[in-house]
């Protein structure tokens, strides 16, 4: 029976024919969906039936998620997709480069934006800064979704019986699954009572450990709110700051879910937006598939000019530069400027009305002289 190979389908003869992962492939069609290179058999990677080399493609595309400020690992969800590829066609790459030298030097060492190139493109990614302006309240998480091990269950399991006072041995379980009564409970004598609560005083409570402490204390938080059970639901303080890593290759959207990720927010990202928030009063807000760290190297690092806040959509809009200008204008400039306009309409209300009422008096007397001419 002549076999067929895993990527077009057609007969694969012994000549020609790579074995990998099980599968038999035409030597041209074990190639890198995303970069091309023909591959070696058995040191590729595969996902969705499609061969992926394993760096820089394969790690690029589906590795690691950003959750921590500390990685260094770089996902780009859309890292192969044509359409969806970082915007380095708005900017020269030697425009880039230019604007990360300087972002570069006004920033420390944490702050810096690291770039590398991946198959022909730009990559760089490093710490933004967004800034909290919501006006609505989040909702955090009420406990992490770590996956408990099975031990861990089995260990959580049992001690939660030892602590209700039930009697979890393979007797125990045996007669209540028979359906017995339940064995008669032991007296306890007093050298028994000593033993136990010498045994519960140097067993080391669990909630009062070291690394049950960390977890507590290192609780997620947003700029200082420690996660509370009566203070789970709050709006965050206005203005504050705090950092997330990214890419230039993720969108608004991406940045937006990564956030929540990190501090465990239930609220649906959709229901927000990034804006660019200029000293002048300008408001720009961001797209969903815009590039917040690249709106961030054009801008600068001074944030001083500029800042990128986390809005809620019901509550964002574009403020061109034009309005912009009267945003800082105290009260009395600004109705100063009202009665202006108003006195200006009026007057060319009037105009027109007058304009209106000459031509109406030309048609009339023209259509008296032809009635009269009849």
């Amino acid at each position: 029976m002549t076999k067929k190979c895993a990527r077009c389908g057609k007969p694969v003869y012994f000549a020609e024919a790579k074995t990998s992962l099980g599968k038999d492939w035409h030597r041209q069609c074990l190639r890198c969906e995303e970069c091309g290179k023909v591959l070696n058999p058995g040191q590729h990677a595969e996902h969705k039936g499609s061969p992926y080399c394993h760096l820089p493609c394969y790690s690029a595309l589906f590795g690691p998620t950003l959750l921590r400020q500390g990685q260094n690992a770089i996902a780009h969800s859309s890292f192969g997709n044509m359409k969806e590829r970082s915007p380095e066609s708005t900017l020269e790459r030697s425009e880039i480069n230019r604007r990360i030298q300087i972002y570069n030097r006004d920033m420390n060492k944490n702050g810096q934006l690291k770039c590398k190139e991946v198959n022909g493109r730009m990559v760089f990614d490093g710490l933004l800064r967004v800034h909290w302006g919501l006006k609505s309240v989040i909702h955090l998480q009420d406990k992490d979704n770590i996956p408990v091990s099975k031990a861990e269950k089995r260990a959580s399991i049992l001690g939660d019986g030892e602590s209700n006072g039930f009697d979890l041995s393979g007797d125990a379980l045996k007669q209540l699954l028979m359906g017995n009564k339940s064995p008669e409970p032991i007296t306890r004598t007093i050298d028994d009572t000593l033993v136990v609560m010498r045994h519960s005083r140097n067993k080391p409570r669990r909630y009062n450990t070291m690394a049950c402490r960390a977890d507590r204390t290192k609780r997620y938080s947003i700029n200082g709110h420690l996660y509370n059970q009566e203070t789970s639901v709050f709006v965050p303080p206005q203005g504050t700051v705090t950092c997330v890593r990214v890419s230039n290759s993720m969108t608004t959207m991406e940045v937006i879910q990564l956030l929540f990720d990190r501090f465990k927010v239930q609220n649906d990202p959709k229901n927000f937006v990034m804006s660019v928030c200029q000293k002048s009063g300008e408001t720009k807000v961001l797209k969903d598939n815009d590039h917040p760290l690249v709106e961030r190297i054009v801008l600068g690092p001074v944030e001083d000019e500029a800042k990128i806040f986390l809005l809620d959509r019901a509550a964002a809009n574009d403020i061109p530069n034009e309005v912009a200008s009267y945003v800082g204008l105290p009260e009395p400039v600004l109705n100063g400027f009202l009665e202006k306009i108003e006195k200006e309409e009026s007057q060319e209300l009037n105009q027109i009305k007058q304009r209106y009422e000459l031509y109406r008096k030309k048609i009339g007397e023209r259509i008296k002289n032809l009635q009269k001419g009849r």
